[in-house]
């Protein structure tokens, strides 16, 4: 009979271990990709180009989505074999969240926009203030109504000394005079517009 209780005893004695054991573990151990420290996940990213870290993990879930865009990755892509309909999802998903916060891009040197609505381009402009390194810029747009306060940002831009504009489509220049008390720092500007000789004016 005693034999029989210490035997229970034991073995419940050894279940309470097991369970403590296996608490533990899970307590303090990582079994999950997912469950690792999101300052882990962004060594991982490091190691990784912008493609790499979008295709494998952006449509993880929610989480991955909001890692992605707020790491602070080098924006370098291997992609030359993707075909366009992949680019235009990988942009969709993922470059447009940088426009919507182009500060975010510290280091950009260079940025070219196409086809661009004006009021976005505005925008971007606006906030291409605080870029410390953005040196060259290139716009093509199909039409632009507002062109002065366009040339306004531009001129604006602190260490900017490349601008190139192309208008595919007709639109006006209103002739408001631009001339400010600030200077530019541009070297060199190439328009590709219908201008008359007396617009120049208008624009420097």
């Amino acid at each position: 009979m005693h034999e029989n209780k210490r035997n229970q005893c034991s073995t419940t004695d050894d279940n309470k271990m097991k369970k403590f054991r296996r608490t533990s573990y899970e307590k303090y151990s990582v079994t999950r990709f997912e469950d690792l420290a999101n300052e882990l996940i962004y060594e991982i990213f490091e190691n990784l180009d912008t493609y790499q870290v979008y295709q494998s993990f952006f449509h993880l879930n929610i989480r991955f989505q909001n890692l992605c865009k707020h790491a602070n990755l080098s924006i370098q892509v291997g992609m030359s074999s993707a075909s366009k309909t992949t680019f235009q999802r990988y942009y969709d998903d993922f470059f447009v969240s940088l426009t919507e916060d182009i500060t975010r891009c510290s280091q950009l040197q260079t940025l070219t926009l196409s086809n661009i609505e004006c009021e976005c381009l505005k925008k971007i402009l606006a906030t291409a203030v605080y870029l410390p390194n953005l040196s060259s810029l290139s716009i093509c747009v199909n039409y632009l109504p507002d062109k002065i306060t366009i040339y306004k940002l531009i001129f604006q831009l602190p260490v900017l000394v490349y601008c190139k504009m192309i208008f595919r489509g007709c639109s006006p220049l209103k002739l408001l005079p631009l001339s400010t008390n600030s200077s530019s720092l541009i070297e060199c500007f190439v328009i590709s517009d219908n201008y008359e000789l007396s617009d120049i004016d208008t624009i420097l």
